[in-house]
């Protein structure tokens, strides 16, 4: 179709009005220049038909042109088909937050750009990945469960509809539900043995003494009320009183009575090593009470119940009852039965008791477990040969399982630490290195034992001396400290090593262990071995290793600078909680004081209820904290799951994207204060446009 002729701008008449003249001459003006028939070539409209010619566009939307309608005579942009592949993305990373993870990258250098593709999975396998989203950005935010880990791959797709390769996998983690950890925290606080022992230890039956009768005003040595289970008392008579379990009264009571409340107590501190003590000498009065009773049991005479004669296996004063001749009684005199009757036996009754007697009380001695109480080297193991002693009155084997065996043999073991070698030892940083299983097998605090091995001492230690390890992070090697105290303080004062001695050096933690015990688990054991004898401490039984330590240490020089130490400690397998309290005057002169906390995990409870609520936690070195109240923090960086505030005051906020469903301000600035910007006034509604940088 030809084009469409523009015609000529007719000359303004010369006779119109002034105002109307100058109006229509600007008009001429403009649509001159747009024509192309004025001014510079570069200032002319193109017309569509110039786009649709030259390619850059194709026809028309509605064909013909429709006037009545512009909306609609829109040009189509030509496409042009590009087959480039586009390219890898780069700077692709995840990161996550609370319930989001966010997804950046580099925009891709390509004119041809159309969009990225995001693809996600609950694993690193790029098969097992959905398209989630597509987006024109170069950020991309995904919202999720809490405690959720997802992979992430990302690539470009042009405007051919061409797809580049595929980035990734990259992985973020959502952060845990706060309220979940500190319930399943506190749940674990409950499982605790000494968290029982705490909520326990307050109904712990408490012993009060007084001269007088007890009424409703005795009350505890602290002043509380008495509790159901207490005792009271008087010492003017000794007689003992116990709260009765309406706790509305004080009733007399007999032993019986008392010991059923013993039995049930906690017991602590000192009273735990009084009931300890009582323990132990009733279990050696029991000890002795059935050693006495076996030998009574193996000299007594045998008592024969039949109606012949016994007539082999006799000892002088054997009882022979003849049950053919009216219980007649007999008595062996070493040769011969002689008539022996007594009236206190002389019924039958008396004389099946007194056998019955007899006989259970040679079976129940039967059926305890042995002891043996002999050295390997020289008596052997029980049940060998030479090692062992007489069996069971059964005639079963020398060794039943459960008999228990005391090797009277020492033996030493190593428990920590070994040796290092002089490459090992720097005298700049005064540090001796090891291998990772004894560095790891060690804690601060330690002591150690310096060996020279009969050479050249390491400079600055002194020979079979016990040393403490100071461990230096992040590296496998330790520092020395004079004392426990010095170790464990919050800067630790350790000695300065002068030399490195020779190769035959150690530091070692040992036992000598003599008396160790061994229990039979097969009878007829004869070997330590699996299944046969087994150490009480060997691994098929138990590993566990525990103890309890306590320290307290004071100290003050010639200057007049004094320091004070204690420390708490308890160990099971190598897991160490304790507390170290320390105030010492530091190498500037100042008093400091510290508190150390060593453990697993540290809770922060309440005693109120029976089901515990930690107030905060601190595990894995991370704090947990059910709800707190910051009156000023300074933090390097947050991750901030809801924010309520009233006031939020900042110098400067940057964000890469500002995402809100309605901001509510007075007057938004968008630009410098000097120069172009846009204003936004909310109070006279209206939009400026300002541009003072122009010349």
């Amino acid at each position: 179709m030809a084009s469409t002729k523009v015609p000529a701008i007719y000359r303004i008449p010369s006779k119109v009005d002034p105002e109307l003249k100058n109006y229509l001459e600007s008009v001429q003006e403009a649509i001159e220049i747009r024509l192309g028939r004025r001014g510079d070539e570069l200032d002319r409209a193109i017309t569509l038909r110039e786009l649709i010619s030259s390619g850059l566009a194709s026809d028309l939307k509605s064909s013909p042109f429709n006037p009545n309608n512009p909306e609609v005579q829109t040009f189509q942009p030509k496409i042009i088909y590009d087959g480039t592949i586009p390219p890898l993305p780069t700077g692709f990373s995840a990161g996550g937050a609370f319930r989001t993870i966010t997804l950046e990258w580099d925009m891709p250098p390509m004119a041809n750009f159309a969009y990225t593709e995001i693809w996600r999975s609950e694993d690193s396998f790029i098969d097992n990945a959905v398209r989630v989203d597509t987006t024109i950005a170069s950020e991309w935010s995904d919202t999720v469960a809490y405690a959720s880990t997802y992979y992430y791959w990302i690539n470009f797709v042009s405007t051919s509809d061409i797809a580049g390769p595929k980035a990734g996998p990259k992985s973020a983690t959502t952060a845990a539900d706060i309220g979940a950890v500190m319930s399943a925290l506190s749940e674990e606080l409950a499982d605790l043995p000494g968290y029982s022992a705490l909520q326990t230890a307050d109904n712990a039956v408490e012993i009060i003494q007084g001269s007088g009768v007890p009424d409703n005003n005795t009350n505890r040595a602290d002043g509380t009320d008495p509790k159901a289970g207490d005792l009271y008392l008087r010492t003017s008579n000794q007689q003992l009183y116990i709260r009765n379990a309406a706790n509305n009264a004080w009733v007399e009571c007999s032993d019986d009575s008392v010991v059923q409340v013993i039995g049930s107590t906690s017991y602590t501190g000192a009273s735990l090593t009084t009931a300890i003590a009582t323990a132990q000498t009733d279990l050696s009065g029991q000890a002795t009470s059935i050693s006495n009773l076996d030998t009574s049991v193996n000299t007594k005479a045998r008592v024969y119940r039949q109606d012949d004669a016994p007539s082999s296996g006799m000892s002088s004063g054997d009882l022979w009852i003849d049950t053919n001749d009216s219980n007649k009684f007999y008595q062996y005199d070493g040769s011969n039965w002689q008539v022996s009757r007594d009236g206190g036996l002389a019924t039958s009754t008396q004389l099946n008791s007194v056998s019955s007697a007899a006989s259970n009380a040679q079976s129940t001695a039967d059926s305890k477990a042995k002891t043996f109480n002999q050295g390997k080297t020289t008596a052997g193991i029980p049940g060998t040969s030479g090692g062992g002693s007489a069996g069971y009155a059964d005639g079963a084997s020398i060794v039943k399982a459960g008999d228990i065996w005391i090797d009277t043999d020492a033996t030493t073991t190593s428990l920590k630490g070994g040796t290092f070698a002089t490459s090992t030892v720097n005298t700049t940083d005064n540090t001796i290195e090891f291998s990772s299983s004894i560095y790891n097998a060690l804690s601060t605090g330690d002591y150690l034992t310096y060996s020279n091995g009969g050479g050249t001492a390491l400079g600055g230690l002194t020979n079979n001396i016990n040393y403490y390890a100071v461990k230096v992070a992040s590296t496998t090697k330790i520092k020395l400290a004079a004392s426990q105290a010095n170790a464990l303080a919050a800067s630790p004062t350790t000695i300065s090593l002068t030399g490195t001695g020779n190769n035959a050096q150690s530091l070692t933690q040992s036992s000598t262990e003599s008396n160790k015990i061994y229990i039979a688990q097969a009878d007829g054991a004869d070997a330590i071995a699996a299944n046969e004898w087994v150490s009480r401490d060997n691994s098929s039984i138990s590993s566990a290793v525990s103890s309890v330590t306590q320290l307290s240490q004071t100290t003050a020089d010639l200057a007049g600078n004094a320091s004070a130490s204690h420390v708490l400690q308890v160990n099971a397998n190598g897991h160490v909680a304790g507390i170290a309290l320390s105030s010492a005057t530091n190498s500037s002169g100042q008093v400091a004081s510290d508190i150390i906390l060593q453990a697993d995990k540290i809770f922060f409870t309440n005693s109120s209820g029976v089901t515990p609520q930690a107030a905060m936690v601190i595990a894995d070195n991370e704090v947990w904290i059910n709800a707190a109240r910051i009156k000023s923090a300074a933090i390097q960086h947050a991750q901030i799951g809801s924010l309520n505030a009233d006031t939020i005051t900042t110098g400067t906020m940057s964000a890469t994207k500002l995402d809100a469903g309605t901001i509510e301000t007075v007057a938004i600035t968008i630009g410098a204060s000097t120069g172009a910007r846009v204003e936004l006034d909310g109070g006279n509604s209206r939009i400026v446009v300002i541009d003072n940088s122009a010349p």
